[in-house]
């Protein structure tokens, strides 16, 4: 497993992936109904210690055949962390969603984007792609407000992508819910769909896939992650 961070979505051709930070939450079934209604893909990057709290979310972004991705126990700055306490935040969260839906992620991407070389090698040897965007909608500034000005203003932000040819778009899904980031989702998608992209998750699959269960190896979608 590469030690390189990644930050363009996979695929040929125009792709487009919307990741979505810091859930499960009180909007990921807004958010997956959308996604749904659209016939488009996401990956979510989950926090561990939320997950008991919003099985079902979690259960039904698998499910649907999202990808899964950790995001740590409890969302530290893993770089002021010893390689201890960051193998415990990862080794945590990927045995946690093991056990409410079967399969480990295979996917890491650090809080706030902020990692060491320690982070890379542990999540090499976990056989965890890193990535992280290209795209910053910063809806996470709307604190939990719905009005016009902070969902005119995701969508702009997440429309700056159409410049690039693999665009990853950072949104968030956190406990408390982001109702601006639902409100703007379905422009966002119509906005790229539009414009001839192919939605993809962040392990290269569309709407149309079925997540695996894990092997006998317990590796789960491991493999599958370091293909770019």
């Amino acid at each position: 497993m590469s030690t390189r961070v990644r930050h363009t979505a996979p695929g040929y051709g125009r792709t487009v992936a919307l990741t979505f930070d810091d859930g499960p939450g009180r909007t990921t079934a807004e958010i997956l109904a959308i996604l749904k209604a659209h016939h488009v893909t996401a990956t979510f990057f989950n926090i561990g210690e939320q997950m008991d709290g919003w099985r079902s979310a979690l259960r039904r972004e698998y499910d649907d055949g999202d990808a899964l991705g950790n995001h740590t126990w409890d969302h530290p700055n893993l770089a002021g962390l010893d390689r201890a306490e960051q193998a415990r935040e990862l080794d945590r969260t990927s045995k946690k969603q093991r056990h409410l839906v079967g399969a480990i992620p295979c996917l890491l991407r650090p809080p706030d984007g902020t990692y060491d070389q320690t982070t890379l090698e542990l999540a090499a040897e976990r056989h965890l792609a890193v990535w992280l965007w290209s795209v910053d909608t910063e809806d996470w500034k709307a604190e939990g407000s719905a009005s016009g000005y902070w969902v005119d203003r995701i969508i702009s932000r997440a429309e700056a992508g159409v410049g690039q040819e693999h665009p990853v778009i950072l949104m968030h899904n956190p406990q408390g819910g982001e109702p601006a980031t639902v409100r703007a989702l379905p422009a966002i998608i119509t906005f790229y769909q539009s414009r001839h992209y192919r939605f993809v998750n962040l392990l290269d699959r569309t709407r149309h896939h079925k997540p695996a269960r894990v092997a006998g190896n317990g590796r789960g979608h491991a493999a599958l992650a370091d293909h770019r």
